[in-house]
């Protein structure tokens, strides 16, 4: 990251340490490395995975309106992949059925 300014890369890189906080079941980093990856003008990709994966992390800890709202930002997202509305809808189904 201190190679470039370029905020997108920044987010990438959030967003993979964040992935690998979850590997290691640190929730709490998890959540805070995605957050600062969406603070970090992230790519649609990125961006879209964050969401889904803060409103797991949000389901988690039993905050399902806070869930919905993330999975929701996901599913609209122009630019998100297939797989990752996917991964949104059954995470917004999840969540209201909670």
């Amino acid at each position: 990251m201190q190679e470039t300014d370029k905020k997108p890369i920044h987010a990438s890189a959030y967003y993979g340490l964040a992935r690998v906080a979850l590997l290691e079941k640190d929730l709490d980093a998890a959540e805070r490395l995605f957050q600062k990856s969406l603070s970090s003008e992230p790519e649609a990709f990125d961006k879209a995975w964050d969401l889904v994966y803060l409103g797991r992390l949000a389901i988690a800890a039993g905050e399902n309106d806070q869930a919905v709202l993330y999975f929701q930002s996901a599913f609209d997202l122009e630019g998100a992949t297939d797989k990752a509305r996917q991964e949104a809808r059954q995470g917004l189904e999840m969540a209201k059925k909670k």
